[in-house]
Order: structure tokens, then sequence, then C-alpha cells
């Protein structure tokens, strides 16, 4: 392999910033195959001048114009060696977007951005109707303009009352979220921007100047949050992710720290196996901040061949640590000669094509979620951004209608999760939707919901979708489930037209894991065929009050069960 030195492509009018040096490398098409480019252990920064720009939509994030630091497309063969360098990427930028590489590793680098893209402050009073904050002004930047609260960056500021803001109640004492606290979309001031498709509650606030330099925030808050605690509220739409990796093979994230990403970690798209090893996602040493993704850890849609995450910590973040999934569509339109046309469920499905010639396309019933036929893809491109048009090659064998939920359930991963540290965060642990065999051993859960869930359904997310073989095998579960008290293990199936006692979910093993919990409730299984729960230990703790939970199983809908829980333990609903 060539070695290439960042420091040889750097210029004196650069002026500290690498992001120049970074495109002089590309700029040589030799460059592009076959090396290693090399950074001196040293802090570079990263600026948006000097930056290429290409347009993406990456699947549940926010399509746009991105400007890329690290931009490799159609790159093979090649590495960058940190050398336990730190990267600090300054503005509204995408550090790492790889289009149609091979062969890629990223690997030994320290990463932080410069004005982190959500703010903190301390809870010094509050009502029902208020909440007074003492926000450290010098770590995170920002301004009251009327009734409006206008966050500053480097080289950029968001207008509060313009904007989708998620906000968490934290506990100061644990740094994760506040039990029983609300997670809630909000808008602070006054703004023309749409509040429609909200994942959550809405929030209607009004920001002033406080006394001593606090910031008073007005409106329907819909608990009395707790003095003391700290109000987090992220302010970035899901424009830029630490590393966005599309139509890729053989992709490998190791030994990377990502102190904050203004929207997920990583997020893989139709990438055939993806490695990410030894990698942390944790607030930097001796900070305050609380948050350190601003949404998921690792995202991955429609991947293939293996994932395989392992030894990772994941710790602060906004959303998932792992969520692993396809995407649902819904046939749009039958024309003639194979012609079909599908529409996207989601808006941050958008832009998004799963389909490529040669791929099996699957139809399922819209009330029953069962497989009804599938045919081979030969033609497949973008109609707009909301629509996929395709050429079926073969017949389907049955005859199509309008409404029928379709799947690209052959492009999907087996996976691979273990010893992975995942807590602190939001939500759920991993959230896991894939047909062929995955495994989750040897993990660490302590985050706010379940620790594992198996869910999907052609819902708001319309994320896909059932799963045929998993083993969830020696973890420790601690203290999960304190937000939202739901089963530390839980399967389901969201559709709500769903009939019942036809299952969504087939062969699921839990096994040898260590519950210790305040929450008895260790497995909710729904719509399940095939459910072994054997050889676990569960240690009650009294960490939190376990708000009356008796059974550590829950059945609804769901055959073959193989357990060593007592049947005292076991409900089983109508």
């Amino acid at each position: 392999m060539r070695q290439l030195d960042i420091t040889q492509y750097y210029r004196e009018e650069d002026r500290g910033n690498w992001s120049f040096a970074v495109q002089r490398v590309w700029e040589d098409p030799q460059n592009c195959h076959d090396c290693i480019l090399h950074f001196p252990q040293n802090t570079y920064h990263f600026y948006p001048e000097g930056c290429p720009a290409g347009e993406y939509c990456p699947c549940n994030n926010d399509g746009s114009v991105k400007e890329i630091v690290f931009w490799l497309n159609g790159v093979t063969d090649a590495t960058i060696e940190g050398d336990g360098s730190t990267f600090l990427f300054h503005g509204l930028l995408s550090p790492f977007i790889l289009d149609r590489c091979r062969g890629i590793t990223i690997r030994n680098l320290d990463c932080d951005t410069g004005r982190p893209f959500f703010t903190q402050g301390t809870i010094v009073a509050s009502g029902s109707d208020f909440v007074e904050l003492q926000i450290d002004k010098e770590e995170f930047p920002y301004r009251v303009e009327g009734r409006n609260l206008i966050i500053e960056g480097d080289c950029w500021e968001h207008d509060l009352g313009d904007a989708w803001v998620l906000m968490q109640e934290f506990n100061s004492h644990t740094r994760g979220p506040q039990p029983g606290g609300h997670t809630a979309m909000a808008r602070i001031g006054e703004g023309a921007f749409c509040m429609d498709n909200l994942p959550a509650q809405l929030w209607t606030l009004s920001a002033s100047e406080g006394e001593n330099g606090t910031v008073r925030l007005q409106g329907n808050f819909s608990y009395t949050m707790t003095e003391g605690n700290t109000l987090v509220f992220t302010h970035e739409k899901r424009y830029h992710s630490f590393a966005y990796v599309k139509d890729c093979a053989h992709i490998c994230i190791e030994n990377v720290a990502v102190h904050h990403a203004q929207s997920m970690g990583i997020i893989a798209q139709c990438t055939d196996t993806l490695t990410v090893k030894n990698c942390r996602y944790e607030v930097p040493q001796n900070s305050k901040r609380l948050i350190s993704i601003n949404a998921d850890g690792v995202h991955c849609v429609n991947c293939s061949g293996l994932v395989h995450i392992a030894d990772c910590v994941m710790d602060g973040m906004m959303d998932d640590g792992i969520n692993v999934h396809g995407i649902y569509s819904l046939l749009d339109e039958i024309g003639e000669d194979g012609q079909i046309r599908l529409k996207h469920i989601h808006f941050q499905q958008f832009g998004v094509n799963v389909y490529f010639p040669g791929d099996e396309i699957t139809f399922l019933s819209a009330a029953t979620m069962q497989e009804v036929g599938t045919a081979i893809v030969e033609e497949s491109h973008l109609e707009g951004i909301e629509y996929i048009s395709l050429k079926l090659k073969t017949p389907v064998g049955v005859s199509l209608e309008k409404g029928m939920v379709t799947e690209n359930r052959r492009r999907m991963p087996e996976v691979l999760i273990e010893g992975c540290a995942i807590g602190r965060n939001r939500p759920r642990g991993i959230l896991m939707n894939t047909p062929k065999h995955a495994v989750i051993r040897n993990n660490r859960f302590y985050n706010s919901s379940s620790g594992v869930q198996l869910k999907g359904g052609p819902n708001f997310w319309g994320e896909s979708g059932s799963t045929r073989d998993v083993q969830i095998l020696n973890n420790r579960f601690e203290d999960c489930s304190y937000l939202d008290c739901a089963a530390l293990v839980h399967i389901d199936q969201v559709h709500k037209h769903k009939e019942h006692g036809i299952p969504y979910h087939f062969n699921v093993v839990i096994r040898g894991n260590t519950f210790r919990t305040f929450c008895p409730k260790l497995v909710y299984a729904r719509l399940v065929k095939g459910l072994t729960v054997e050889d676990n230990e569960f240690i009650k703790t009294d960490t939190y009050d376990d708000r009356g939970n008796t059974s550590q199983m829950i059945l609804y809908d769901t055959t073959d069960v193989k357990t060593d829980i007592p049947r005292e333990y076991i409900e089983i609903l109508p």
C-alpha cells in the first residue's frame, strides 16, 4: 500500500484548516486506491471552508446538500490512520461520507465538534408552566431575542423558534434521563417551521432573560421538573452524522472515539459487511456535558453480509445505541409489463432507494403482514424523492393490490453484537429487526428503556421487519427501563391493524443473562412463535420504584414457549 502523509498536503495559507489538505489528497486519482493516509499524532481542525458539497438523503436522517470533510467517493482499499490524533470538526459539516467504497478502514482517532449541537442548563426553578435554567454561556453560547432563544455556534447559529428541539430532563447525579421525566419536542419562540410529523409531544415555549443570568422558558410543560437536575435539548436537524456509509462493502471503523455528533454516530445504508470495533461514544473526560450523540450510535438500514459491533462503549446518546432494520414501503401504483411504484412511509425515507437490479422484493398483506409473493427487480429508480419506480423481471404469482406492504427482506444482514456497554441514553440499548441470524452476547445494558427490543412494522417510522433467529446470551441488564418501566427484552409488532394470532417474530432465545434490576418485567413477547427463556438470573434491586410489577414474563399471542420461569410469574394476556 502507498503511504501518504497528510502534512505533505498542508499549505501555510490554509491557516490551521486541514479541510484543504484532505481535499488535495483525493485530487490525485492514484490516492483513491491502495493507500494509507497517515495523520501524525496531533490535533487537527476542520472547517466547512475548503470542503466539497454533495447532496445526500441518509435514511432516518434529513436530506440536504452537505459540506463534507472526508468524502470518499468510489475509493477502494484505503486506510485513514489517525495515530491517536484529535480531530475537531467546526461548523455545519459532515465529517465522513463513504459512497460506493470498498475495503475502507478508519482507525485511531479522537473526534469532537467545536460547539456541541445541544444545550444543557441546570434547573434552578420550575413549575407546571415554566422552567428557569442556569446555562454555562461559555460552553453553550446563546442569546434571547424577543421570545426566541438563539443558539450561537462556531460558524453557525440556530433560532429555536424555527427548529425542531428535542428536550429531556437528566438526573444530575446519575447523569442519565430522569426517572418519570418526559421526552418532548419543542419550539422556543415564534417561527414558521412546520411542526407536523413529530415523534413526541410538542411543547410550545417562549424564552426570556431571568434573574442572575438565567433563561426562563414559559409554556405548556406536561409536568414539573426537579430543581437541581439538568434540562438537555438538541437543536440540530438530522443533517450531519459523524459517518454516513452508503452502498459500500467491507468497511471497518476501529478505535475511534466520537465525543459528539450532530445526528448519528454511524449511519450505514445498503452496505455489505460493516465492522465497528473498540469505538467509544462518550463525552470527553472531566466534561460536564451529558450528551455524546444527538441520535443513534450505530444505525444500519438494509445492509447485508455481517454487521459486527464489538467492544464498544455507547454512553449518553439521545436515541438508541444500535438500530438495525430495513424499510417498509407501500405499493402505490400498479402499471403494465411489471411496472410498479412504491411510496415511502416516513419523510426521512424520502430520497432513499434500497432496491437494486437483481434484488428480490417481497410483498406482504397489509392486514396480516404475511408474505404473499416475491419478484426479482429488473430496473429501479427514484421518482422524485417520495416514490420508487420498479420494473419486475419475474411474475409475483399473486394479484397485486394497492396498499400492500413491500420490503427488501433478502438485503439484510447477519448481526453479531458483543462486549459492548450501552447506557445513560434516552431510549433503548439495541433495536434489532433482521430476518437473518443475530447474536447479542456479553453486553452490558444500563439504558433508560428496554435493553433489547425486537420491533417492526409499517407505522410512523416504517422500519422493517420481523426476526427469524435471534439469540440474546450472557448479557447484563442493570436497572434498565427506569424511564418507562418497559420489559428489559421487549418483542412486539407495531402495526395497528395486525390480526391476532399470526406470528411476526420467530425463534428467539434468551439464555444465560443476568437481570439486576428494580423492574421484574424481564420479557414481554407478542406475536412470537418459538421463544426460549431459560438459565437467566434475576437479582432484585431497590434502585427505583418497580411500579407494582410482579410478572417476570408477559405473553400475548405467543406460542411454542420453553421457559424455566415459574408459572406464577408468567402473565398470559387474552
